[in-house]
C-alpha cells in the first residue's frame, strides 16, 4: 500500500466518523428551533452521505426535512427577505441555492419528485453571477479557463426542475403527445444552451491533462447531473447513465439524437479520466 493511498483511507476513515456524529445527533438538530444553522447542518449531513454512502436513502429523507425548513423561513421567495444587510442577503440566497441543486439533483437521479415545486421558486433575477468575487464554486485550467461550478450546477437545477414540471409530474404526463413533444424540444435547447454558456470545460478526452487533479471530480459531477437531466428531459430513453454509458462503449445508442449522443460520449470520457479507464463512476 502506497502512502498516498494510506492517506486517503485515513482522510475516508474520518470523513465517515464524523458523518456518524453528525448523524447520531441529528434527533437534536431536527428538536431544535428552525433557523438557518439548522437548514446549512442538515444540508451538510445530506453532502456527507452522498460522498460517502451513494444512494443511502436517509440523504432524501434528510432533504425532505430541510425542505420544511426552506418553506418555513421563506427562503424560496427572495422578496420575503429584502430588508436584510447585503450579507444576511447573501447567506440566505446562498442557502437556499445549495438546498435546491441537492434537491433537484436528487430528483433527477432518484426519479422522484423535487421537495420544492419549480412554481414555488420566485427567486427573479437574483442568480449567482458567472464569475463570483468571492470565488464561489471557481475552478481553473492549467491554462487558466476559469468555471464557474456554483453558477453551472444552480442554472442546471432550474432546467431540471422545468424538466420535472413539464414531463414528469401528473399533469406533465397526460399532455397531448405533441404538447409534450414541444416540452423535449425545448427543454433539450436549454440544455444545449446551458452547456455551451456555462460548462465549457473543453474536449472531454483532455479533462486529466487541462485540470488540476483535485478539480476533476467535481467537473464529473456536474457532468453527470448534465446527462441525467437531459436522460429525463428526453423521456423516449428509459434507461440509466450506466446502461447508456455501456452502449455507447459497445458501439449502440448511435440512433439517439446529436446531442444526447455527444453526451453519452462525453460522459463516457469523463467516467474513464475519473475511474482511471473503466467507466464504473455514477454517483
Amino acid at each position: 500500500m502506497t502512502l498516498e493511498s494510506t492517506n486517503s483511507n485515513n482522510s475516508s476513515a474520518s470523513a465517515d466518523k464524523s458523518l456518524q456524529a453528525a448523524l447520531s445527533a441529528l434527533d437534536i438538530t431536527l428538536c431544535g428551533r428552525t433557523s438557518l444553522f439548522t437548514l446549512q447542518v442538515l444540508l451538510t449531513i445530506v453532502l456527507g452521505i452522498q460522498r460517502l454512502r451513494p444512494g443511502d436513502s436517509v440523504a432524501r429523507n434528510i432533504l425532505g426535512v430541510a425542505s420544511r425548513t426552506v418553506l418555513s423561513l421563506a427562503l424560496h421567495r427572495s422578496n420575503d427577505i429584502a430588508g436584510l444587510s447585503f450579507s444576511e442577503r447573501l447567506e440566505k440566497l446562498q442557502a437556499f441555492w445549495c438546498f435546491y441543486i441537492l434537491d433537484v439533483e436528487t430528483s433527477m437521479r432518484e426519479n422522484i419528485p423535487p421537495c420544492i415545486h419549480y412554481d414555488d421558486v420566485d427567486m427573479l433575477l437574483v442568480e449567482p453571477p458567472k464569475l463570483s468575487h468571492r470565488g464561489y464554486g471557481l475552478v481553473q485550467s492549467l491554462d487558466g479557463n476559469t468555471l464557474n461550478l456554483y453558477t453551472a450546477r444552480q442554472r442546471l437545477a432550474r432546467i431540471g426542475g422545468l424538466v420535472w414540471k413539464e414531463l414528469h409530474t401528473s399533469k406533465g404526463r397526460y399532455h397531448p403527445t405533441a404538447v409534450r413533444k414541444e416540452a423535449v424540444g425545448r427543454l433539450n435547447a436549454k440544455l444545449v444552451e446551458w452547456k455551451a454558456e456555462w460548462y465549457d470545460y473543453g474536449p472531454s478526452a483532455d479533462l486529466p491533462y487541462d485540470w488540476p487533479e483535485d478539480s476533476i471530480m467535481y467537473i464529473a459531477d456536474v457532468q453527470f447531473s448534465f446527462f441525467q437531466t437531459m436522460l429525463m428531459a428526453n423521456v423516449s430513453i428509459t434507461t440509466s447513465i450506466a446502461e447508456m454509458c455501456d452502449q455507447v462503449q459497445n458501439g449502440q445508442g448511435l440512433s439517439l439524437a446529436p446531442h444526447c449522443l455527444k453526451a453519452a460520449r462525453d460522459t463516457c470520457l469523463v467516467a474513464m479520466a475519473v475511474q482511471d479507464g473503466e467507466a464504473t463512476y455514477i454517483w
